[in-house]
This record gives C-alpha cells, structure tokens and sequence, in this order.
C-alpha cells in the first residue's frame, strides 16, 4: 500500500507541475480557488495529507484530467 501511496503522490506532482507551468498557477493560487487553506495543498503534494477520493476528484477536476492519470487504480463509478 505505502508503494501505492508514493506513486499517486508522484502522479500528482507530475501532473501539478505540467498544470501550474502551462497555466502560470501557483500552489497558493490552487489551494485558493480549491476553497483549502494556503498550505493544505502543498501537505497533500508532499504525501503529508490524505489524498481522500472526493480531494483526488477535486484536484483532477481542477487539472482537467482523469482522477486515473493521478490514481490509475481509481474507478469511475458507472450510473
């Protein structure tokens, strides 16, 4: 499971990184608009919060990509 951990949080920074050059945005910028506190963003890029499944679909939503890109384990539940 810890290997699982290490690599969603590097999908995620990999995926952040892209977003904030492309997009000129900062880790502040994003907690913002993302309704966190300044820092909490930063704790769940570090691998310090809990990326919980509604935080991992807020973050794709905000990126404009698959939650799997993030979590390739992740299922989109199917109505």
């Amino acid at each position: 499971m810890h290997y699982k951990k290490n690599r969603t949080i590097s999908n995620l920074n990999t995926e952040w990184e892209a977003f904030s050059r492309a997009n000129k945005v900062t880790r502040r910028d994003a907690s913002r608009q993302l309704g966190w506190s300044d820092s909490f963003f930063g704790a769940i890029l570090r691998g310090e919060s809990n990326l919980s499944l509604e935080n991992l679909i807020k973050i794709s939503n905000y990126l404009e990509i698959s939650p799997t890109r993030i979590d390739p384990d992740y299922l989109t539940p199917k109505f």
